[in-house]
């Protein structure tokens, strides 16, 4: 706009300054929020993956019906690497009957711990399966190696694994593995 005396007027330049700057905002607003609608992806819980999360059972069920399948059988001998392997139990004893003692275990030789063999059982959880040490030889030679670090395969006995734990609708259910960190497990006396 042209004022009486030939310039142009400020206020129309504010304005359309102010306009421009609005405009940048919302249209960066509205990325935003379509980035977190729809592109973000959604990880799922720890809770979510071991327990099954907000699933209803109807649904679990569906999930283990279609994935339990078994890759493997009972008794077939196996190499796995080490840190492919889950613990079974949440505690490994340091001192546990007709069993070596921890220190003892982890300073034995590293030939003597590879000729051992560990029971294992294929766990499903979803759609991811996990090999998951049975017993509680087999996690303490599991703990001992993944303590150790020069260990990198190990042969394997394929066990049946433990019945799914139904789980009370108040509780929460107790997990089938305790993951493959040897640093999370507890030592017992």
């Amino acid at each position: 706009m042209v004022t009486a005396d030939g310039h142009a007027s400020d206020t129309s330049a504010a304005i359309s300054f102010d306009t421009v700057i609005n405009a940048v905002l919302l249209g960066g607003v509205v990325i935003v929020l379509f980035w977190k609608v729809f592109l973000q992806g959604k990880t799922p819980t720890v809770k979510a993956k071991t327990a099954g999360g907000a699933r209803s059972a109807e649904s679990r069920k569906e999930v283990k019906d279609v994935v339990r399948k078994p890759s493997h059988s009972l008794g077939e001998e196996l190499s796995l690497s080490i840190g492919d392997l889950h613990f079974g139990q949440p505690r490994c004893r340091v001192r546990s009957p007709d069993l070596e003692a921890m220190p003892t275990l982890i300073k034995c030789p590293r030939d003597q711990l590879l000729a051992e063999k560990i029971c294992v059982a294929e766990i499903f959880i979803e759609e991811d399966a996990f090999w998951v040490a049975q017993g509680t030889k087999s996690n303490r030679l599991v703990y001992a190696m993944k303590k150790r670090g020069d260990v990198s395969e190990v042969m394997c006995v394929v066990v049946e694994g433990p019945e799914p734990k139904e789980a009370h609708p108040d509780e929460e259910p107790e997990p089938e593995t305790y993951g493959s960190d040897h640093s999370k497990i507890q030592l017992i006396p």
